[in-house]
């Protein structure tokens, strides 16, 4: 419902750069020249599933930039046009040109596009005052706008105090806002991995893997150039390996796999359930200890492995149920766990608001985290991530998070399983694998709001279907001779299609549904990107301009250069700045210059008015800067100090 227009009232905000709506949906005053307060009054859309539309009345303004205050899942949630006194769009201020992108902190600019062909930008100063603000909300909360005389570089807008960020040499990649203080006109494109054509790099083609094959792990040895794999295998009820194995596989290059015989007379492994989950502790000074992976056990090579009893016990009662696969990483100091987590582990209670019932002795997959310094001692498990409504609670879960450390962050591959929504039915699923960042390895947040990273294939009958219908990503991804490796078991069979009974999934257990008879096609696939290249930053519009200014940082020397896609006609434009926000002389953008250093990188530098060229080396080392980055019909990965 849109509010009236108070057509007698034109309220001049001239002075009042932070105005706060009220419930009743038209506003109040100034609270303290701008700065964010408690923002205790929120406007969400009623109901939630339809967009809610907010009208001020007509304001007499001075002013550029249109600024809100707004708590969005994503930008495209918000739109804006301008009405005159009399209630009618101003033409060129309707929603569909309307672009909105952050700013800073929790704010968002609103302009508009005039001819999106020529890409002339039209602002607030464009409309004659008075105007009145017609905001449609789609999802999330609005608390505030103002309208500026300009967004300055020099940061007169208060920005929230922040010591300095201490920046490594790694890439600084833009999975979060961990290094970014504000954009304009940018937004995020999630990358997707391609698959590769020699694709299935090795299947079931052994008596003790026939039934099932299901690979964990791979690792590269850099010390003897050699890829590794383990996966878990079994014959099928009634084959002489009907019990569960665990398969070896080697590889010189990565793409061509053999399974060497160093079991007996087979390529398992043994004991059995130890080299599952397996990863590469070069660190380690114990030269017996370099392969790490399930119930605490270790190994040298990752072909003869050995558990302590007590040890593998401590872990066990750490880590509980755990009937899918988890993921061991490294990370500063600390090894990490991520495991299964549904507690509590028996008699679940989960609420399906579908059918309003609850589902009892249920289970309801989250991820759980274990943590040790010693890799013999470990903390209980505790939740860490579990699905929420938007992803489709309950009938969405989290499978796994697979994670690996990749310079300042962790990067998690979650495989979310989306449940038919059958009654009863609590592992008939099809599964896809979103993106996943953390810094501190506890709180994680999702990637390109939840955009898709490895998607499934369509349900087909089980015989139009490819080897890798049902995908999941091994515990951890490669990164070498810059690609992105990453390795995935495939199936024909969706999750819990194979199961030999009936029970627990309702009508989809129907005779009609079962497929034990069909044949299982397993196999270890490899999908890559670029090394960097999850996250584009790309214009929102190619015709103008984008913007990206990082959070203030303080470095230890080196060159700076980026990772960016610069197409035929593109650029990046990089300027330094000072504490104040002005621009280091000579660190212009005018004066930048990018020269190729490989495939996928760019050196920086700045020409000068004398002839000579200045680096990113040539600042202070020590003292607070930060960089903006000008993006010109291209698309930008990350930057690195080096």
């Amino acid at each position: 419902m849109t509010p009236a227009i108070l057509r007698s009232q034109i309220p001049d905000i001239s002075r009042h750069p932070g105005t706060y709506f009220r419930s009743d949906g038209v506003f109040r005053g100034d609270r303290g020249g701008g700065a964010r307060p408690g923002r205790t009054d929120a406007l969400t859309s009623r109901p939630e599933c339809e967009p809610g539309v907010l009208q001020t009345v007509p304001l007499a303004y001075i002013g550029d930039h249109l600024l809100v205050d707004a708590d969005l899942f994503d930008a495209r949630d918000l739109s804006c046009r301008l009405l005159d006194a009399e209630g009618a769009v101003i033409p060129g201020f309707e929603d569909e040109n309307a672009v909105v992108t952050r700013s800073y902190d929790s704010w968002y600019e609103i302009h508009w596009f005039e001819e999106k062909l020529r890409g002339k930008t039209w602002i607030m100063n464009n409309a004659t005052p008075p105007a009145a603000l017609c905001l449609t909300l789609r999802r999330g909360s609005l608390y505030a706008f103002r309208i500026v005389d300009t967004i300055p570089l020099t940061r007169e807008i208060p920005l929230p105090e922040e010591p300095p960020v201490a920046l490594s040499h790694h890439p600084q990649l833009f999975l979060d806002d961990g290094i970014i203080a504000r954009t304009v006109n940018l937004r995020r494109r999630l990358e997707q991995p391609q698959k590769h054509p020699a694709n299935p790099l090795f299947t079931n083609d052994h008596p003790w893997d026939k039934r099932y094959m299901q690979t964990s792990s791979v690792v590269y040895d850099g010390d003897n150039d050699r890829w590794q794999a383990w996966y878990w295998c079994n014959g099928g009820p009634g084959s002489e390996y009907s019990k569960p194995g665990d398969g070896y596989a080697e590889s010189d290059d990565g793409i061509s796999w053999t399974k060497p015989m160093v079991g007996k007379d087979s390529n398992l492994v043994e004991p059995a359930k130890l080299a599952r989950s397996v990863f590469l502790d070069p660190d380690d000074p114990d030269a017996g200890r370099r392969y790490k992976g399930s119930f605490a056990a270790c190994s040298a090579d990752g072909i003869v492995w050995r558990a302590d009893e007590e040890e593998s016990q401590n872990w066990l009662a750490a880590v509980g149920k755990n009937d899918t696969l988890t993921s061991f990483v490294r990370w500063k100091g600390e090894y990490l766990n991520y495991t299964r987590y549904q507690g509590p582990e028996t008699n679940t209670i989960v609420y399906d608001p579908r059918t309003e019932k609850t589902w009892k002795n249920a289970v309801f997959r989250c991820t759980g985290l274990s943590t040790s310094t010693d890799f013999r001692h470990w903390t209980a498990k505790e939740q860490i991530f579990a699905t929420d409504a938007r992803d489709g609670y309950p009938w969405t879960q989290a499978h796994a998070l697979c994670v690996t450390a990749y310079g300042d962050v962790l990067i998690g591959l979650l495989p979310l399983m989306h449940l038919f929504p059958e009654d009863d039915n609590n592992f008939l699923a099809t599964q896809d694998t979103q993106l996943m960042v953390s810094r501190d390895g506890r709180r994680w947040d999702r990637v390109a709001d939840r955009a898709v990273f490895i998607p499934c294939e369509e349900v087909k009958p089980i015989g139009e279907r490819p080897w890798d219908a049902h995908v999941h990503p091994v515990c951890n991804f490669v990164v070498k001779d810059d690609r992105v490796w990453i390795y995935y078991w495939g199936t024909n069979f969706l999750h819990g299609e194979n199961r030999p009974n009936d029970s627990g999934i309702g009508a989809l257990s129907s005779p009609k549904q079962r497929l034990a008879t069909a044949p299982f096609q397993y196999g270890l696939g490899l999908a890559t990107l670029p090394a960097d290249r999850f996250v584009a930053l790309h214009p929102v519009s190619y015709t103008a301009e984008g913007m990206l200014e990082t959070k203030m940082f303080t470095h230890g020397g080196g060159d700076l250069r980026i990772n960016a896609d610069l197409g035929a006609q593109g650029t990046v434009q990089v300027e330094v700045l000072d504490v104040t926000g002005e621009v280091l002389p000579g660190f212009d953008r005018k004066s930048c210059r990018l020269s190729p250093r490989d495939p996928l990188r760019y050196d920086v530098s700045w020409k000068q008015e004398d002839g000579g060229v200045k680096t990113f080396g040539n600042t202070a080392q020590g003292h607070p800067v930060a960089l903006r980055l000008i993006v010109i019909n291209c698309s930008l990965y990350a930057f690195q100090v080096s």
